[in-house]
């Protein structure tokens, strides 16, 4: 047992020296994560801040990530850089060639930030100098290419307010609606909502003309679109969430409020009926139920130019309060876009998308699911397990004899075991286990000859059902047992001859997997700790009249791989 243990503490020890997460995590509430890119010039850099000058290597990547505290750093000698507390900032230029970091390092900072394991522990604070991209567009996993070609060529590409370049310009973004821009100076702008769920290529043409003068206004034409579930199982909440929406739009003597008809177009929002009907603002939104949760994202747009005003997501009670939920969220979203209004005679006010509380935990959320997709993208586990110690002894059922296999205290009982799982789907997988079990045999009985350990051998099959996160897996398996010992001779006051047995049964095993793991694509590893008990057992010879019933039980530790 003391070799079963020892070998059980270095499968521990070298799983543990492969590490989880090189992610920096923040030692208190004013540390910012400082990321920082370089072009290739140089691998090496010299950060100099409150606490003096460190050197780092960059990785491949380049891109490279510290937690440090506010104050002011300058990278390789170059101009100091005000850090604040508790952000998540992108330095502002790259630091081996100076120039300015643009969209692109952004998007890809912040691509290669929510693929750790850990960032999540930085959600909630304020991002600076990433532009438009927050981790929630990060986390499809998916990329399509935006190609731009304008007349006149050298037209200026902005989306989402942020320059990209200037045509012809090919880029990938991920997945989602964007807001884009192709100005040239004496040209009027050419603006529209993108819905990049495919590759893309747009070739707008500007017209020279002067751009048109925005007009006062007192009052204001507001068209709630339809509201889309993003689930499969069906709309029952979206005309109440619009009709809600409208009631509480009425109450604002500048808002007259309509809902626009379903044309069913593929783009969303349709601007057509708001454009239709001169309408001045345009409300869409999407929202999906996940067990007694609601999540719901609204979006204010500006109808004439299709420009985002802003945004809110809220997350709410679903089941019996989803009604209460629906009237709240409607309300909190009225009176958000009544402080937008202006006063008669002054124009319609911008404001940004602010970090809210439901954001963060959305954002955690799909972070969450997102690590949990890309680990069960890889759908075969194998490991290795040793038991550690437990419950082992036999009861004899039929007619009595000497009992061999007491299995009494102080026989010893070893057992390996190598597990394959499938996973089939979040919470099920197929499991399947071959056992070697080494049982001691009872030197009480007076054994003068014989073997010490007595080997037998079983497949174990059965559904495993796993609650998990991003990082572990809590499960159990009811297997069906179907098991072999071989014959074998021990000598007491005479010689006996013990038949081969065959096993039969019902066991539960009840366990924990962590994973280790640096970034969402990686292979992991994993640690395994559980506990094992026979539900019920029998172990017979075939023409004989007598069995045993096994009573065994107790922990395991082992480790494997995803594959």
């Amino acid at each position: 047992m003391v070799r079963t243990l020892s070998l059980g503490l270095l499968v521990v020890l070298t799983l543990l020296s492969f590490g989880c997460s090189s992610m920096p995590q923040a030692s208190n509430e004013n540390e910012t994560l400082l990321v920082l890119v370089n072009d290739g010039i140089s691998d090496t850099l010299e950060l100099s801040g409150p606490n003096g000058t460190r050197r780092f290597e960059f990785p491949d990547e380049r891109l490279l990530i510290q937690a440090v505290e506010p104050g002011r750093y300058s990278a390789n000698g170059g101009d100091a850089v005000e850090v604040p507390p508790a952000a998540v900032m992108l330095f502002p230029q790259a630091v081996d060639s100076g120039r300015s970091v643009g969209p692109a390092d952004q998007m890809r900072a912040m691509d290669i930030l929510t693929s750790y394991v850990g960032f999540d522990s930085w959600f909630g604070r304020e991002y600076l100098n990433f532009g438009p991209f927050r981790p929630k567009q990060y986390l499809s996993g998916e990329y399509f290419e935006l190609k731009i070609e304008a007349e006149p060529a050298g037209s200026l590409v902005i989306i989402d307010e942020s320059v990209w370049g200037e045509t012809p310009l090919s880029i990938e973004l991920t997945e989602g609606k964007y807001l884009l821009e192709v100005a040239a100076p004496g040209y009027r702008s050419f603006k529209r909502i993108i819905d990049v769920d495919r590759d893309l290529a747009l070739r707008p043409g500007l017209e020279a003309l002067p751009a048109d003068t925005e007009e006062e206004q007192d009052s204001f034409d507001i068209m709630i679109a339809p509201i889309r579930a993003l689930s499969d199982e069906g709309d029952p909440y979206g005309e109440v969430i619009a009709s809600t929406m409208r009631v509480n739009f009425d109450s604002d003597p500048r808002l007259s409020a309509s809902l626009a008809r379903d044309t069913g177009v593929k783009e969303y929002p349709d601007f057509g009926p708001a454009e239709e009907a001169g309408a001045d603002l345009l409300v869409a939104g999407n929202y999906r139920v996940e067990g007694n949760e609601l999540y719901l994202e609204m979006v204010l747009y500006e109808a004439t130019t299709r420009r985002i005003k802003f945004a809110e997501t809220y997350l709410s009670e679903a089941g019996f309060a989803v009604f209460d939920s629906i009237d709240q969220v409607a309300a909190s979203f009225a009176s958000a876009v009544s402080r937008t209004l202006p006063e008669p005679g002054e124009r319609i006010v911008e404001r940004e998308v602010s970090a809210t509380a439901d954001l963060v935990s959305y954002e955690r959320s799909i972070y969450r699911k997102r690590m949990i997709a890309s680990r069960l993208e890889k759908r075969n586990l194998v490991s290795a397990k040793i038991a550690i110690g437990g419950l082992n002894d036999e009861v004899e059922i039929g007619n009595t004899g000497e009992n061999i296999h007491s299995g009494g205290e102080g026989v010893p009982l070893n057992i390996f075991r190598l597990d394959y799982q499938r996973i089939m789907g979040q919470w099920l997988s197929f499991s399947s286990s071959l056992t070697v079990m080494l049982q001691g045999v009872d030197a009480d009985n007076g054994i003068s000859e014989g073997p010490d350990m007595v080997p037998s051998f079983g497949l174990f099959l059965g559904p495993e059902f796993a609650f998990r996160s991003e990082t572990s897996d809590v499960y159990f398996t009811p297997s069906l047992l179907l098991g072999f010992a071989p014959p074998y001779s021990v000598t007491t006051s005479q010689e006996y001859d013990i038949d081969a047995r065959y096993y039969t049964g019902l066991e539960l095993d009840v366990g924990y997997r962590y994973y280790f793991f640096r970034r969402r694509g990686d292979r992991p590893i994993f640690l395994n700790l559980g506990m094992y008990f026979d539900m019920i057992e029998f172990a017979f010879t075939p023409g004989s009249d007598f069995g045993i019933v096994p009573l065994r039980g107790g922990l395991y530790l082992g480790g494997g791989t995803a594959l």
